[in-house]
């Protein structure tokens, strides 16, 4: 093992403290392909060699993979604060079935409205969004308690840059939660359209929301939280 001088030590364990402005960050495994990682995810450090730094990725979707990160880049992005050994506590409280317009598709939808709080922060978000769907397949999370599982991969960009064109301070728009119910498809993100997600409307409350979520993690599981949804 090679170590630059005054490198960090070989087994020290550093957290992802920053991301790019989608909410991942970019590693390299062995093969040379590239992957995204989650804020805060662990990482245990192996060595610093040829201007990079290795690490054993510790938890997420890429729990056990050996990695990669430029040196400096690592000292950027990989840092000592830890997230909170707690779940969070995510409350949602359905509201009216309501027209409302979305400027991002330029067209008005009828919303099953709720409201959903966590740490002080309120928001409006929308439980299901009544599009031309025949098969009647989307359908509002019915009331009671969810699990709130750690984000695994990004979603696609292309299903939430338009809200960037309407809030340009928007951030971590790539990061959806996912929610454990049936097939795990349901989540909470921000845009104007749910089908049967719990999608966070009120775009300049997103960022903070993404902050009470993103920092909690309930110790040796796969969870970040739960959620309460309320008639």
């Amino acid at each position: 093992m090679v170590q630059a001088v005054g490198a960090r030590p070989q087994g020290k364990i550093l957290y992802v403290n920053k991301v790019d402005s989608y909410g991942w960050l970019s590693i390299r495994l062995p093969s040379g392909e590239k992957v995204p990682i989650l804020e805060y995810t662990k990482v245990q450090l192996i060595e610093t060699r040829a201007g990079r730094t290795f690490f054993t990725v510790q938890d997420g979707g890429r729990k056990g993979s050996i990695a990669s990160m430029d040196e400096a880049l690592a000292r950027q992005y990989l840092g000592s604060k830890a997230p909170l050994q707690t779940g969070a506590d995510v409350v949602v409280k359905y509201g009216k079935m309501v027209a409302i317009e979305s400027i991002a598709k330029g067209d008005t939808f009828m919303q099953q409205t709720a409201s959903l709080s966590i740490d002080g922060i309120t928001a409006l978000v929308t439980l299901n969004t009544t599009l031309s769907d025949p098969k009647g397949r989307f359908t509002p999370l019915p009331p009671g308690l969810y699990k709130i599982l750690v984000p695994e991969y990004p979603h696609n960009r292309n299903y939430t840059s338009g809200y960037r064109d309407i809030d340009s301070s928007l951030r971590n728009d790539q990061v959806w939660f996912p929610i454990e119910y049936g097939d795990n498809s349901r989540f909470i993100h921000v845009g104007n359209i749910s089908e049967g997600c719990i999608t966070v409307m009120s775009l300049d409350k997103w960022n903070a929301i993404y902050q009470a979520l993103i920092k909690h993690r309930v110790p040796r599981s796969k969870y970040l939280g739960q959620i309460r949804i309320l008639k």
